[in-house]
């Protein structure tokens, strides 16, 4: 063996040896100086008036989970799963795309380079291209759902899938473990999933709006500044779209990483089973996370629900959300969501726009504007390369300058 193959052999080995032992010894390193994240405030609906929830919540941006755990809640024993069960019997046979807008939007418009690359890794990994991903989770019954959420279906993320941050970049690693995770009935309009069992015209009482959205709706269209004060618009650079959306997973199912949604819009989560893991970060403070440069959306590569806050982050929260509660979450907030239990069902709401109760305008605009094509272009090595080859394969692509304000939203 000669010294050239010889060092070869032994630099391999120490490669191996490194992403056998990553996974751990990164949450060592990580988890050396980081904080746990604070907890979310959790109160019971009878204990919080509505001028509490106003001034301690609503108006400063501070998420809290609401308890609906008084004497006329509809909110009793097995009411989730007769919910689901009716949507079931009704719609079990209707066929709908288990994709987010937003990933049905990246998906369609992902750069010819880049969605070859993130293929590759995929196929390494796990055997399967990027579109025989998305075509595993197009047309599919909502029965389908129904048979991929018990418990029998457990998620587990593998030492061999974090290892593989060993070899490829972090943005391709980080979609790489998302994509792994199980298919998930998300962010679609409750309509559009069964409008017989969840459409707006039922009067079904677990899907009502709470006395806080009710109350707030009507302060906003009173008017009344002396409540809530008058703030700059994001109507010019920010999509509102108050369609009522339904989620039903399993455990391990999760739509995004870490990220911030491309809608201006307060958020309440009203859980009907199951239960998620929430982790929210304000925006403020996004320049202690690492982004992961992915154009047309705002994504951070931080594992928070494994390494708590990093160093200087004080502004983080996490809540475990259980059936008959309810979430609020101020709208701009950075967050990611991810199933935990078995069976898990919940409505999404997002009753008002998020810059008409606080001032938000700034951090927003901030935060959009070093997220375009352009700006990737200018910082990282990778976009810099795949623009180059770009340009000289074909004209220049408008795909990955597209205005990002104008993305479909979650």
């Amino acid at each position: 063996m000669t010294s050239v193959s010889r060092s070869a052999a032994i630099l391999s080995w120490i490669t191996l040896v490194f992403a056998v032992l990553y996974p751990t010894l990164a949450d060592l390193w990580a988890n050396k100086s980081n904080k746990p994240l604070l907890q979310v405030d959790r109160v019971s609906e009878a204990d919080l008036p509505y001028e509490v929830f106003l001034e301690k919540y609503l108006k400063p941006g501070v998420p809290v989970i609401i308890k609906h755990d008084g004497p006329d809640s509809p909110f009793t024993e097995g009411a989730g799963d007769v919910l689901l069960e009716n949507v079931i019997r009704r719609c079990g046979d209707k066929k709908l795309n288990l994709l987010p807008p937003t990933v049905r939007t990246v998906s369609r418009n992902m750069n010819p380079i880049v969605k070859g690359i993130l293929s590759a890794v995929l196929f390494t990994f796990q055997g399967k291209t990027v579109q025989q991903w998305l075509d595993e989770r197009t047309a599919r019954k909502i029965s389908f759902v129904q048979s991929i959420v018990s418990p029998n279906h457990e998620y587990e993320e593998s030492w061999f899938l974090r290892s593989a941050a060993v070899f490829i970049p972090s943005m391709f690693h980080r979609l790489l473990l998302l994509l792994s995770r199980p298919p998930y009935l998300a962010d679609l309009a409750r309509n559009d999933v069964c409008k017989s069992v969840l459409g707006e015209h039922i009067d079904e009482p677990l899907l009502q709006l709470t006395q806080y959205e009710l109350k707030t709706l009507d302060l906003l269209s009173s008017s009344d500044e002396s409540k809530l004060g008058t703030w700059p618009s994001l109507d010019a650079v920010l999509r509102f779209d108050d369609a009522d959306k339904f989620f039903w997973g399993g455990a391990g199912a999760s739509s995004y990483p870490l990220h911030r949604d491309v809608q201006d819009a307060d958020t309440f989560f009203t859980m009907f089973t199951g239960c998620k893991d929430f982790v929210m970060v304000d925006p403020v403070q996004h320049k202690h996370l690492t982004s992961l440069d992915i154009p047309m959306l705002h994504i951070w590569k931080d594992d928070l629900f494994i390494n708590g806050r990093p160093e200087g982050l004080e502004r983080a929260w996490r809540g475990v959300l259980h059936p008959g509660e309810t979430l609020y979450m101020p709208g701009d907030f950075i967050h990611e969501v991810r199933v935990k239990c078995p069976n898990t069902s919940n409505i999404c709401r997002r009753p008002w726009r998020a810059s008409a109760t606080r001032n938000i305008s700034a951090d927003t605009l901030a935060l959009y504007e070093d997220h375009t094509y352009e700006e990737l272009v200018k910082r990282s090595w990778l976009y810099a390369t795949i623009d180059y080859v770009d340009s000289i394969i074909h004209p220049k692509s408008e795909i990955g300058k597209q205005d990002v304000y104008y993305m479909s939203g979650k």
